[in-house]
């Protein structure tokens, strides 16, 4: 772990790049925190505090900067490289990992459309259900039933019904506990 005076050196070094574009300035942090002396060279730390800029310098925006999506030989290049190299790699592997995000939107807004050629009625909870299947990787029949305050029979029906649609599809393989996700 870095000394309380490197740690104010790289405060200092972050604030002094405050005028820079908000993922440079991401960048550059995590590249100076990560040559820190005590940190180790793949510590995630690095990447967790350039999010964190990126994130402070653009408010507005409700997700911060995606890098972990990113393909892992992104992430391991990072390792090799420093300077210059190091921040093309930087920028390469956020474009990599805005490239997954827009691939996952893309499948996210596929499952909605089917969702919503369903044919429900006025008390139908299959809209709801629909909802909750996006907003989570995986759905069990107790979460989605807490979720939309429903029995497990209720919930088990609808998760059938998404199956039956081509939208979800059981994960585990077993016949108890288990659990659900968009195809």
């Amino acid at each position: 772990m870095p000394e309380a005076s490197e740690i104010a050196d790289w405060q200092a070094s972050v604030d002094a790049l405050r005028e820079k574009p908000a993922l440079i300035r991401a960048g550059r942090a995590a590249r100076n925190w990560m040559n820190l002396a005590g940190v180790e060279p793949a510590d995630p730390a690095g990447f967790f505090v350039a999010a964190c800029l990126w994130r402070e310098k653009s408010a507005r925006r409700p997700i911060a900067l995606p890098f972990w999506s990113a393909p892992e030989m992104h992430h391991l290049r990072l390792t090799r490289h420093f300077g210059l190299e190091w921040m093309a790699d930087y920028l390469d592997t956020v474009a990599a990992a805005a490239i997954v995000g827009l691939h996952e939107l893309e499948r996210l807004r596929q499952a909605e459309q089917k969702g919503s050629l369903l044919s429900t009625t006025a008390r139908s909870h299959l809209p709801d259900a629909m909802i909750c299947v996006l907003r989570a990787p995986i759905v069990t029949v107790n979460s989605m039933a807490k979720t939309l305050d429903i029995t497990p029979q209720a919930a088990l029906g609808l998760l059938r019904q998404l199956m039956t649609a081509g939208i979800v599809r059981e994960r585990t393989g077993r016949a108890s506990w288990r659990a659900f996700s968009l195809l």
